[in-house]
């Protein structure tokens, strides 16, 4: 079953009273000697019974006023006399002492609202009533304080102010005063009369002077983020202008990329060409390796590996001779040599692979070369122009533009001279085979070398 409770409470904190607890602090702290001087000077003309006025201002010490000397208040021309006040005489006041620990004054003012409505010998609606405290004399024990409490009839201190000049018949006008009874120079405050005034001026300069310490703290606020906005700003800036700088280069840069994308393919074309295997070398490499008793009847070259199917009188001296040559390397035999019945010779396949640097023709060798000098050309062309884009600098922007149709067009021609240069190397005559001496493959029915059965 729940519990019903009026109480306003968050975290164990009373919100009722939040705002007080709240400002008790900064009360404090407006009484210190260090910050006495943030307060306002209010300065009220109090007058007496007999008809005489003197100086007062308020005495947050006692929680009423203090009569000033009136030579210091001509000294000080910023103190003048803005509110009045009228002190009551003693026959019309009615006094308590009580001691009472030391609270704050919101507590204070309660604690003594309901002590004045229990000792009161007037009605609720008649009753005005003021305090002001004392250091306590009990030196054993300074957590308590004496309490001047002071009462009074509504209607007969109305009674006392219509009587009074210089308030224009409204009794309400000025504030409501009651003596300390042991202090001549003390006085205290009797509310519900003319209080209001002085309160709205003196909330209105703690709010000027909040306003004052706001805009300070607005402005330190605005001193320390200023730098960083500024440097935002500059970032902001910077991203643009990159943006902008990217955008005026894509062009030089996609021309270059293509030109990249260009030398890549010369590259692949030169290592193409200078590795491309010349079957008329292999053919009269083979012609001088392999007996005259031996024949060939199939050859077959992939990129660099070679295989040859025949008959032999010896397949494995064969093998053991070939894997001999410098050329050739990994020799070995996919099936084992056969010797059909009533021949005098095995039928061997045998597979091997043959050296990058051999069969390599001069003209393909040549116009490897060249496409590679070409490529490197270029490279050499681009290199400036990929620093520059890669720093994203306004000045190496042109230097792309001027460097890439250079490169660009070098290209194309190096393609056809190596075009030129790889026809022409076909249509020439292999030395190997023209020369004199060299034993050509005799065939039977297909191609042989080496000899015929």
């Amino acid at each position: 079953m729940p519990i019903a409770s009026d109480e306003l409470k968050l975290f164990g904190l009373d919100l009722r009273t939040l705002w007080a607890e709240v400002r008790s602090p900064w009360r404090k702290l407006a009484r210190a000697p260090g910050w006495s001087w943030l307060a306002p000077r209010t300065v009220i003309s109090l007058k007496m019974a007999d008809g005489t006025a003197s100086e007062w201002v308020p005495d947050d010490a006692i929680h009423g006023f203090r009569k000033i000397d009136t030579a210091a208040l001509a000294a000080d021309d910023n103190k003048q006399s803005a509110f009045e006040a009228i002190m009551l005489p003693d026959d019309l006041l009615l006094r308590k002492k009580l001691f009472m620990p030391r609270i704050d004054g919101d507590q204070i003012k309660q604690a003594l609202a309901l002590e004045a409505m229990n000792s009161t010998p007037f009605s609720a609606g008649d009753l005005v009533w003021g305090y002001a405290t004392y250091p306590t004399e009990a030196k054993e024990d300074d957590s308590l304080m004496e309490v001047e409490l002071t009462l009074a009839s509504r209607r007969r201190v109305e009674q006392f102010l219509g009587t009074r000049e210089g308030l224009g018949g409204e009794p309400q006008s000025a504030e409501v005063w009651a003596g300390l009874s042991r202090r001549n120079d003390r006085a205290l405050l009797m509310t519900g009369f003319g209080e209001e005034k002085r309160e709205r001026a003196t909330r209105r300069h703690w709010q000027v002077l909040a306003g004052l310490a706001g805009t300070v703290v607005v402005l330190c606020v605005a001193m320390a983020v200023t730098p960083y906005l500024q440097l935002r700003a500059r970032v902001l800036q910077a991203n643009l202008a990159y943006a902008a700088l990217d955008k005026s280069a894509a062009p030089a840069i996609a021309k270059r990329e293509a030109l990249l994308k260009a030398d890549d393919q010369v590259k692949a074309l030169a290592d193409i060409i200078g590795h491309r295997l010349d079957p008329l070398q292999v053919i009269q490499m083979l012609t001088t390796t392999l007996p005259d008793d031996t024949m060939l009847n199939r050859l077959q070259i992939t990129d660099r590996k070679v295989l040859i199917v025949g008959q032999a009188s010896d397949a494995s001296a064969l093998m053991q001779k070939l894997g001999s040559k410098s050329e050739i390397r990994e020799v070995k035999a996919p099936s084992a040599a056969v010797r059909q019945p009533g021949m005098t010779k095995e039928a061997f396949q045998i597979e091997f692979q043959l050296t990058d640097d051999f069969g390599v023709s001069e003209a393909n060798a040549q116009t490897a070369a060249a496409l590679k000098g070409d490529s490197v050309t270029t490279a050499e062309a681009t290199a400036p122009a990929s620093a520059a884009s890669g720093a994203a600098t306004a000045a190496s922007g042109p230097v792309v533009a001027a460097s890439l149709p250079a490169g660009a067009a070098s290209a194309p021609q190096s393609a056809a001279t190596s075009a030129a240069t790889a026809a022409s190397a076909a249509k020439a005559p292999v030395p190997a085979a023209s020369a004199p001496g060299a034993q050509k493959p005799k065939t039977t029915g297909t191609p042989t070398i080496g000899g015929a059965r």
